[in-house]
């Protein structure tokens, strides 16, 4: 329990600086990824309207458009999870983990369209 309180006191601040993912750092290669700022809500609200955009007009958008917007609207979600995690008061620590690590793994393997 004490864990988990030293958790939620240390990284609360993390979640309000928009650095849930501190360790995470893109490889040299990677010179085109998302960053967590990239997953925010007005972002994912345009994502929404490009996708139903899509669905209403037989599909009528590009293909990175597609790809991005789902991409946009799928790390939000998992940013808001962890956010969520990381700012309750009795979230378990495995959930913690959880939540942040499913986020910092969506941030590391994917990459927008180019």
């Amino acid at each position: 329990m004490k864990t988990i309180i030293l958790t939620i006191i240390f990284l609360s601040p993390l979640t309000q600086a928009g650095e849930i993912c501190k360790d995470y750092q893109p490889s040299e290669e990677d010179s085109f990824h998302w960053s967590e700022s990239s997953f925010t809500a007005d972002r994912a609200k345009e994502s929404m309207e490009t996708l139903q955009y899509a669905i209403d007009n037989d599909g009528a958008a590009n293909s990175c458009g597609l790809y991005n917007a789902l991409q946009l609207v799928e790390g939000y979600i998992l940013k808001q999870q962890a956010q969520a995690a990381l700012s309750a008061k009795d979230t378990p620590d495995m959930i913690v983990k959880m939540n942040v690590g499913g986020f910092c793994e969506f941030l590391k393997n994917s990459h927008p369209c180019e």
